[in-house]
């Protein structure tokens, strides 16, 4: 798996082939589809990636951290991926590029779609920790929980 840092066609390239709970979490969110909202998520984050299959060289996941709008020392972390990437790359690379981020913020955080059930118990286990459920959150006014992790 190859890492560099995301360009906007990264986004629209790997937005037809997200994980279904990927979409439907960008469609419940923005009311976008991941082609929209995938490549401005990009170009306003203060740090962003994408992986590369190595046979293909494709994308299968981007990420990115976006400075909190409320409070500069505070990250918005963000990812999305294919079905493709391994099991290790999600417990290995991805809690590397989290921590390459609190290098720069005393906390991240976001909120998930609680749909989301795998992420959810993924974010748990990478060590980030839950807060409120806003009932009716996002575009779709479905359930979405917080999750946070502060930089020690």
């Amino acid at each position: 798996m190859r890492i560099a840092k995301a360009i906007e066609v990264d986004g629209t390239s790997i937005a037809p082939y997200l994980r279904e709970v990927d979409t439907r979490e960008c469609l419940a969110l923005t009311g976008e589809t991941p082609e929209q909202c995938l490549p401005e998520a990009i170009k306003t984050s203060t740090k962003s990636w994408s992986a590369f299959d190595d046979e293909h060289d494709y994308p299968v996941a981007v990420g990115g951290v976006v400075t909190s709008p409320y409070d500069s020392d505070a990250g918005i972390p963000w990812f999305m991926s294919t079905p493709h990437p391994p099991w290790r790359f999600y417990m290995r690379t991805v809690p590397e590029m989290v921590a390459s981020y609190q290098g720069d913020y005393k906390m991240l955080y976001n909120l998930i779609d609680m749909r989301n059930t795998v992420s959810i118990q993924w974010l748990a286990r990478i060590g980030f920790r839950f807060g409120e459920v806003h009932p009716r959150f996002g575009h779709a006014r479905i359930p979405f929980i917080e999750f946070c992790k502060v930089t020690v």
